[in-house]
């Protein structure tokens, strides 16, 4: 945050400059001088507009890296990503590094002779266990063959 203030007060300092400038150019009959002070406060304007859109993201991603500070993972082997203060409940990883923001993943069950977990935002689903076609009347189910 100091480096916000820093760079505030030189924008202010220049702005200020500039104002007097462009006071003291009125006063004279150099066009020429009138013109470049006016192109110079319009690029300043533009500049600091600039800086300010800057600052601002940059904020915004120093928020989202502590955001990201507080999620652990991708954990082997099925690459969920875990709460750092709920080590129980895995996240979907395909929201997590998508738009979707966090999605919580089902409780793991059994389907199809398999045991899987489904994304309660997407639907996306990871099997932790693979279906066992080798069981006796093994029949699958649809959406066992892809």
């Amino acid at each position: 945050m100091a480096e916000v203030a820093l760079i505030t007060a030189v924008v202010a300092n220049v702005l200020s400059a500039l104002k007097n400038a462009k006071e003291l150019a009125t006063a004279t009959s150099n066009t020429e001088l009138k013109e470049q002070l006016g192109s110079a406060y319009d690029d300043f304007l533009t500049l600091r507009e600039r800086l300010l859109d800057f600052v601002e993201e940059n904020r915004t991603l120093k928020a989202q890296v502590e955001e990201r500070k507080k999620v652990d993972g991708p954990v082997p082997p099925f690459g969920y990503f875990f709460l750092a203060d709920d080590p129980t409940h895995p996240l979907c990883p395909k929201c997590y590094q998508g738009s979707n923001g966090i999605g919580f993943m089902t409780p793991a069950y059994e389907f199809s002779y398999g045991l899987r977990r489904d994304c309660r935002v997407c639907g996306h689903t990871i099997w932790e266990e693979q279906i066992n076609s080798n069981r006796p009347n093994y029949r699958p189910e649809r959406g066992d063959w892809g």
